[in-house]
């Protein structure tokens, strides 16, 4: 059973300030209760933003009847135009390109599904039931925003990092110690935010997903994996990540804000907005 003190939705765990407690306690301390400034460059959250904003609208500026003679040319005339109204001149004008190679890239596969599915008959199913959710669980204490809720009891949230997580595809037993720590601390992220979105899900439509699909959308053009990273939702799942939520939750409530004891944890996110603010005195990156 969850453990549910919480009792202002501000202070409701969502997949991101979970994955940011278990990294480094002090990091979520000065961001989710201080609320300090960031120093950081917002290019990439303003790209990312963008381009969920593009992908929310795009199924409801479909019209089926114009979509059948060149499904591909008009998929791509959609998100051009919803392109040109949400693209953001914060955002360097050399992303651009790469802004309109993602598009080309989704409207292809769109397409692709959009003529099997009515070739079956079966277009209904190319709709989501929704896009863009934010969904709060009560129950759980718990809020996520789900980029796709679809209607064969799945979910899928859209990425656009550049790189796709190729280890995640290996055969575990073959990975170095190295490879393996690696493995294991990427899958968590993943499985941490497809469990808080499931979670919340059941807590909104009475069942828990199946799945949640993360689509990489600078990758779908990938003839090995599409661009695609599935997380099953089961019960080994549930029995992971739920242990992990309490753990944090107790903490949090407790006032307990650990820095991270390890030190690849400050090397890998050297990137840290707080690393001139941090009074750890554990040895980190840029001590070093």
């Amino acid at each position: 059973m969850l453990n549910t003190k919480f009792d202002e939705f501000d202070n409701f765990l969502s997949p991101t300030s979970l994955i940011t407690k278990i990294q480094c306690g002090r990091l979520y301390y000065y961001d989710k209760i201080l609320h300090l400034p960031k120093d950081e460059d917002p290019t990439a959250l303003l790209f990312g933003k963008m381009s969920h904003s593009i992908f929310e609208h795009f199924y409801a500026n479909i019209n089926e009847s114009e979509a059948y003679d060149n499904t591909y040319k008009y998929f791509l005339d959609i998100l051009d135009s919803l392109k040109q109204r949400y693209w953001d001149f914060n955002i360097p004008q050399k992303l651009e390109p790469d802004l309109d190679s993602i598009l080309q890239k989704f409207a292809y596969k769109q397409s692709e599904s959009f003529d099997r599915l009515a070739k079956k008959g079966k277009l209904d199913k190319f709709y989501p039931l929704m896009t863009e959710k934010e969904i709060i669980s009560k129950k759980y204490k718990l809020r996520c925003i789900t980029d796709c809720i679809n209607k064969n009891n799945t979910i899928s949230d859209y990425k656009t990092t550049k790189q796709f997580p190729e280890i995640l595809l290996e055969d575990v037993s073959t990975l170095s110690n190295i490879e393996k720590e690696k493995y294991y601390n990427e899958r968590l992220s993943y499985e941490i935010q497809a469990m808080i979105n499931a979670l919340c899900y059941e807590d909104e439509f009475g069942v828990l997903p199946s799945m949640m699909i993360y689509i990489f959308v600078r990758h779908l053009d990938n003839k090995n994996h599409g661009g695609l990273l599935p997380i099953i939702i089961d019960q080994p799942l549930i029995d992971k990540i739920i242990p992990l939520i309490n753990t944090h939750t107790e903490e949090i409530n407790a006032g307990i804000f650990n820095p991270t004891s390890n030190l690849n944890n400050c090397i890998k996110f050297k990137g840290c907005p707080y690393k001139e603010k941090c009074d750890s005195d554990n040895i980190c990156w840029y001590l070093i």
